[in-house]
């Protein structure tokens, strides 16, 4: 359920919010990365190649032919144990210690785009020592990437940020390999009523987040308090924008983080406490959704802000004008699902069986 295009346009529905952005933008830099640390050479080299195009469709070009030259890892080895967490399509790596004390990875995804970050680290790992792997900063790569391919639009949020996790399992591989009395049964984060104790690398790497600049925080707060702006935000937001979020939620209380479903009513109980505007972080159809909504509610004056002037994706109003099938979801209530089929005739399907439907509605 979205506005027509007229509609949108008579609301100022996704004016940018600069100020705001600004700060929710600042405030996601990981605090942890105080300086630039030097990468393995053979690193620097392989990341120095891709970003050094100066034009951006070479960039993609050359992060594409790494992935092209990878080896595929073996079926037998993608498991659960080589999995990678945290990453926008299914990744995979795997390690082998030499008898010289080296390291030499292996890797592969399905998708063309993680395939290459995939090839980008495992190709600037391979021949490193398991310190020098210890030693490579991944907020710093994850940095240097989103810098460069970013905000040419190359590479999603989601993708840069799988970088850091690709870098926290080859670690967790090296350990493996040269220090296996190190090694935790299971990656845990204690959290404390005056502390958090992680353990394990990739514990270690998302309790990072939960520690945010306060500086930086109390800032955003008191940004967000004076302009009186409601901020809604998806789970899928990268770890370090939540732990911003959440602890600016401390301060100032019209902070959300939640799914899809609960980001539009959350924007209403916002307005009526009095927020002026509802920053949205999340792809396009949770902004529209958003602005339904409200509307819907009677609060049409308040500003419906997306995070980005260009398209982010998933938009309802392109979909509803195309030649489509649309699919509603079944945890939505009878009066939503018929007004979706009131407006564009839908199917009702769940998690499990979308595909099936889809396949079956295109037979």
């Amino acid at each position: 359920m979205v506005d027509s295009s007229e509609t949108r346009a008579s609301h100022n529905v996704f004016t940018p919010a600069a100020q705001a952005t600004q700060a929710l933008v600042g405030a996601a830099e990981p605090s942890t990365v105080t300086g630039l640390m030097q990468l393995p050479a053979s690193l620097e080299a392989i990341t120095s190649h891709v970003t050094a195009a100066g034009d951006v469709k070479e960039q993609l070009r050359r992060l594409l032919e790494l992935g092209k030259g990878l080896a595929a890892l073996p079926q037998t080895e993608r498991t659960a144990a080589t999995r990678v967490m945290g990453c926008s399509s299914e990744v995979w790596i795997s390690a082998q210690l030499d008898g010289a004390g080296r390291l030499h990875f292996q890797g592969w995804s399905e998708s063309e785009i993680s395939r290459g970050l995939v090839a980008l680290v495992v190709t600037g790992l391979s021949g490193c020592t398991a310190d020098q792997v210890f030693e490579v900063p991944s907020a710093q790569l994850q940095q240097q990437l989103a810098a460069v391919l970013g905000p040419a639009g190359l590479l999603a949020p989601g993708r840069t940020a799988g970088v850091a996790n690709i870098l926290e399992a080859a670690k967790r591989q090296a350990r493996a390999l040269a220090a296996p009395q190190t090694m935790e049964l299971f990656p845990s984060l204690m959290i404390r009523a005056d502390s958090l104790e992680p353990q394990g690398a990739f514990a270690e790497a998302q309790a990072a987040y939960l520690r945010p600049d306060q500086h930086t925080v109390t800032r955003l707060a008191e940004v967000l308090r004076r302009k009186q702006i409601g901020v809604v935000a998806h789970f899928y937001m990268d770890p370090e924008v939540q732990g911003v979020l959440s602890s600016a939620a401390e301060l100032w209380p019209h902070i959300a983080i939640s799914d899809s479903l609960v980001m539009a009513d959350t924007a209403v109980r916002m307005a009526e406490a009095g927020c002026k505007s509802v920053c949205v972080l999340g792809v396009d159809f949770m902004s529209e959704n958003v602005r339904a909504i409200l509307d819907e509610a009677g609060h049409a004056h308040v500003q419906v802000y997306r995070m980005a002037a260009a398209d982010i994706g998933c938009s309802l109003a392109e979909a509803a004008e195309s030649d489509a099938l649309h699919v509603v979801y079944i945890n939505t209530s009878l009066r939503t699902k018929a007004l979706a089929h009131d407006l564009v005739p839908t199917i009702t399907c769940t998690s499990s069986n979308v595909v099936q439907t889809i396949l079956t509605a295109f037979a």
